[in-house]
């Protein structure tokens, strides 16, 4: 089992025909999933409606794949960042229709970057869903003052996920 992520994750990410990650690349970077059209039977059934751009804010490359291969599943685009610092770059660079950001990070905690994100109006319209293993009810609270939209425990609950995703895009 993946560390942080339910069995079900796990069992995709084995099974997944995905590339790896690659720690040695920097930065964000776009990683589109087949045009954005998902590619099996199971993806094309929960794909709906037009694609979406969706930014992963986490340091950890296996939550980062987790997530990333729902997001791709789900027929959507993925632009992933590894810090919040950089998450705060590409949100500003890539305009993202979603943003999925871990707390726990260094060089700016996702409360900090969520907050910026947030607080700039070129950003402000962008829903945030921090995706954390921080589960007290005063992180949870503290991370909706900051602007996100939603707010998720590790290990990820993969319908849990997908239900958010699919209720904060645009229609």
């Amino acid at each position: 089992m993946i560390h942080g992520f339910d069995h079900t994750l796990a069992d995709a990410i084995r099974n997944s025909a995905a590339p790896p990650f690659n720690p040695a690349r920097q930065g964000a970077r776009i990683e589109p999933s087949s045009g954005g059209r998902p590619h099996s039977g199971v993806a094309e059934a929960l794909f709906e409606g037009p694609m979406a751009r969706v930014l992963i804010v986490d340091d950890s490359p296996s939550q980062l794949m987790g997530m990333k291969l729902i997001i791709e599943r789900l027929g959507h685009e993925t632009v992933t960042a590894e810090d919040g610092a950089l998450g705060v770059e590409a949100a500003k660079r890539e305009m993202p229709d979603l943003i999925l950001m871990d707390v726990v990070m260094p060089n700016l905690n996702g409360f900090q970057a969520t907050r910026s994100i947030s607080k700039n109006p070129d950003t402000a319209h962008i829903p945030i869903i921090l995706v954390t293993t921080k589960d007290q009810e005063t992180d949870r609270v503290w991370g909706m003052r900051q602007g996100a939209k939603a707010y998720l425990t590790k290990p990820v609950n993969e319908g849990a996920l997908i239900k958010l995703v699919k209720e904060l895009l645009p229609a």
